[in-house]
């Protein structure tokens, strides 16, 4: 799983992590969370996108994908719905399929990425469309642009979250569960390389 605020270069890493292990022995599949569904409903208005919406889409992809016993590529995780919508561990466990609560049929490493303020400000800035995506979806973070103080509360958000998944069990005491801190502040094939020499370890 690969988590971070947006604009942060997520998706083009899970691009090229996918396009590597795709032709692997165990071939691999990849979620993008929220669904398309998921965005079309929001996006429409035919629904409010509380944090339960969010973890039921997250569980019914991971629950399909699980069922087909191959190597599981996310773009977003639960890690963003705690972020952003505010709710807690307890709540995402509540929702995640068991087998993933189980360290005896699935391993889960979850990458956190992360970019000085400063930074990530700027590549936000940069961008020609949904800009303010991600500083309005959590209580306190309202701003339309991208400001270093806006973003240090969202990026509070993520660190909370990521210690509360790493002090919870079964994952506290669990051998099969890692999370992965990478700096994005290198070029997308250098911060590739480093997600790769992390799954090499871990797979063989």
């Amino acid at each position: 799983m690969f988590d971070g605020p947006d604009g942060i270069g997520k998706s083009t890493l899970v691009d090229a992590v996918y396009q590597a292990y795709s032709a692997c022995v165990v071939p691999a599949v990849r979620l993008n969370f929220p669904s398309e569904a998921l965005r079309r409903a929001g996006k429409s208005g035919e629904m409010y996108l509380s944090a339960r919406e969010f973890l039921l889409d997250i569980a019914g992809g991971l629950s399909t994908a699980m069922s087909l016993h191959r190597r599981i590529i996310c773009d977003r995780s639960f890690l963003a719905t705690m972020a952003y919508q505010g709710c807690t561990i307890n709540t995402v466990k509540e929702y995640l399929p068991p087998s993933l609560l189980s360290d005896k049929l699935n391993s889960l490493t979850l990458f956190r990425l992360y970019l000085p303020l400063p930074k990530l400000v700027e590549r936000l800035n940069a961008r020609t469309h949904d800009v303010e995506v991600g500083l309005k979806g959590a209580e306190g973070i309202s701003s339309q642009a991208a400001t270093v103080d806006s973003l240090s509360r969202l990026d509070e958000r993520f660190r909370m979250a990521t210690e509360m998944v790493v002090d919870s069990e079964p994952w506290k005491s669990s051998p099969r569960f890692r999370v992965v801190p990478v700096d994005m502040s290198d070029s997308p094939e250098r911060c590739f390389e480093k997600v790769d020499r992390v799954l090499d370890n871990i797979m063989f």
